[in-house]
């Protein structure tokens, strides 16, 4: 056995796992779909509770990657399937990869805040998603209403959607 571990996902947790599993002295083979690692965090201004910049935190993890594992961006894993206890990973690129075994670390998807109708997203011009609070944040754009003035007074609502059977949310993502 060779020992080889493909972890798909590029974002902090395959970021993460990749390089534990190089300490270990196993052969890692990172494989991320966007053009760069770092997944969501790359977008956001300052994670809590250290307020360091997420880009800071990309960069530092990113270097500990250097030795010890091949990292290879803008390729996605197209199927995977499985021959005498080893893993064949068929990529988009026509390439494949055979592997001891894997790490799946595929990320998350936003919540969509439509769902939620009775917080008014999409439907009161001055209802915003952190998500969008953050893009602000990381733009260095001053936070404004839709009319362009400074808000006198701003209500954050955390948790929208986390176990909510209504919107098929049954689950706390437990990184709000």
């Amino acid at each position: 056995m060779n020992n080889k571990v493909v972890v798909i996902g590029g974002g902090i947790g395959g970021m993460t796992a990749a390089g534990a599993l190089s300490e270990l002295g196993l052969e890692v083979v990172l494989l991320e779909k966007e053009a760069q690692v770092g997944g969501h965090v790359g977008k956001w201004d300052r994670l809590f509770p250290s307020r360091r910049p997420g880009r800071e935190v990309i960069d530092f993890m990113e270097k500990n990657l250097r030795t010890g594992v091949d990292v290879r961006c803008g390729i996605e894993v197209t199927s995977i399937g499985r021959n005498n206890g080893a893993f064949t990973l068929h990529l988009g690129n026509s390439e494949s990869l055979t592997a001891d075994s894997m790490v799946l670390a595929t990320g998350f998807e936003l919540f969509d805040a439509h769902k939620k109708e009775e917080y008014g997203y999409g439907i009161y011009d001055n209802v915003i998603t952190s998500a969008e609070l953050e893009f602000m944040f990381k733009s260095g754009k001053k936070i404004t209403t839709h009319a362009g003035m400074t808000p006198k007074r701003i209500g954050l609502i955390h948790c929208v959607g986390s176990r909510d059977e209504k919107v098929g949310n049954l689950y706390c993502s437990k990184v709000c």
